[in-house]
């Protein structure tokens, strides 16, 4: 597939201030706060019921805020008693159904948001489908499409009207998973030549980690943290951020003299609070079996490959629970086993709350 066509459009920054929303006298939305800058990817994360979609409909102007602001390069979208009309903020959406007209040939349905002229809307459509890769597709009706050539075909009418914003709703969950891998990589290459600020709503935390330059956590209406992919995944504030971009282990532990004393053995922390028990957690990839089984930690419940390594679920030896996965060389059951873990990979909380991170 080819460059984008140029863009003429000014690049400006999508600001979300003290967000506020409830359905009902129940809160959805909660002070929820985050910039969206040009050329950047922001991945909102988050579990059916997290308030994504609101979010989302908020921001395409679809419904009204309660209390905070919405500024797009400077000028206010949304606040309490004013809503900027949903066709005046030039956005291009790409839905979880895609959303094609089934009525319309595919040159109409790219062209249904362009205001230009007749031969430059024919310019338009025949340069965007190219660059999807649908040259010579144009006469075709959305149900002739396989569900990868609809997803472009959506991505071509999103982008078509040279979008100030684009919004992925769930865009490439309908699909299967070699053909997702694919085209998420062609999207995001296309959305970032166009360099307009992109948020991606998805409940998939690869997604998250793959697409986005910055990923915000959305749990029960709240953010409970945003940055990096490798800040939040290394590093997250919470239990609940943790477990939000991958497995967890988790233990009871008590803290004593830098180190967690927990059923399956005692690790090296870096502690940074008064507090003596607290969570210890880990992922399972940092997780590494020692040299020596002399005293052995732990016990291996069942194993099976998965690609090129071996994941085994583990006990404690002492005591019948609680399990631990660890990813790593031939396992068997009842192999006896002790583990280490690098004192920059164990995440400690206490409740939700974070006692000693790195």
């Amino acid at each position: 597939m080819g460059r984008s066509p140029d863009r003429a459009r000014p690049l400006l920054s999508l600001v979300l201030e003290n967000i506020g929303k409830s359905l009902g006298g129940r809160p959805i939305l909660t002070d929820i706060s985050f910039t969206v800058e040009p050329h950047e990817v922001v991945a909102l994360l988050g579990a059916s019921g997290s308030g994504k979609s609101t979010l989302l409909r908020l921001i395409a102007g679809l419904e009204t805020v309660d209390s905070g602001e919405i500024r797009f390069g400077g000028a206010s979208w949304s606040r309490p008693g004013f809503t900027r009309a949903p066709e005046l903020r030039k956005i291009g959406f790409v839905f979880q159904d895609f959303a094609l007209f089934p009525v319309m040939n595919l040159a109409r349905n790219v062209g249904f948001g362009l205001d230009t002229n007749a031969l430059a809307q024919e310019r338009t459509i025949a340069a965007w489908l190219e660059r999807v890769g649908l040259a010579g597709r144009e006469k075709e009706l959305p149900h002739r499409l396989s569900g990868g050539e609809q997803q472009r075909a959506a991505l071509a009418r999103a982008l078509a009207p040279n979008p100030a914003l684009i919004l992925l709703d769930e865009a490439f969950s309908n699909l299967d998973p070699a053909l997702r891998w694919r085209l998420r990589n062609q999207t995001l290459q296309i959305i970032r030549e166009t360099g307009a600020p992109t948020l991606l709503v998805t409940h998939d935390r690869e997604d998250a980690l793959i697409a986005a330059d910055r990923v915000a956590i959305l749990q029960s209406g709240r953010l409970v943290q945003i940055g990096s992919p490798a800040e939040i995944y290394d590093r997250p504030n919470s239990l609940a951020a943790a477990y939000a971009l991958g497995p967890v282990n988790e233990v009871e532990a008590r803290l004593l003299n830098g180190r967690a004393e927990t059923a399956f053995g005692s690790f090296p922390v870096i502690q940074t609070t008064g507090y003596d028990r607290a969570i210890l957690a880990v992922r399972p990839e940092h997780l590494q079996i020692t040299a020596s089984v002399e005293n052995a930690s732990c016990i291996v419940v069942r194993s099976h490959r998965q690609g090129g390594n071996w994941h085994a679920t583990l006990r404690p030896a002492t005591q019948s629970g609680p399990y631990w996965s660890l990813t790593g060389p031939k396992m068997a059951p009842n192999d006896a086993i002790s583990v280490a873990i690098k004192p920059e990979n164990v995440m400690i909380f206490a409740s939700e709350s974070p006692i000693s991170t790195r």
